[in-house]
């Protein structure tokens, strides 16, 4: 009986160190989504929100992956853009001289 019980145990603990591995989801790839792209987990993007782009980075919240936004803004933002320049129709005109 003790042999019984010895060889359960060491099944039993042998197998938990892959088991409590498996449950914190290491090794398992996790992304996020966005404008239909999976991104790991890690990534840093920026999304499209109803207040602008806003830069986010892919994290797990529990045993979910979430976006948290972040602070600093997404650098397509900063840059400037100037109106579009509307050209007149037809040919050029020069100053009589």
């Amino acid at each position: 009986m003790r042999q019984i019980l010895a060889i359960f145990g060491i099944v039993v603990l042998g197998s938990l160190p892959s088991q409590v591995a498996a449950a914190d989801g290491a090794g398992i790839p996790c992304t996020c989504r966005a404008a239909g792209v999976s991104h790991p987990v890690g990534a840093v993007v920026c999304l499209d929100t109803p207040n602008g782009p806003r830069l986010a980075e892919c994290g797990r919240v529990l045993n979910n992956t979430s976006w948290t936004f972040l602070t600093a803004p997404c650098p397509t933002a900063l840059l400037r853009q100037d109106p579009p320049v509307r050209l007149a129709a037809g040919a050029a005109c020069f100053p009589a001289g």
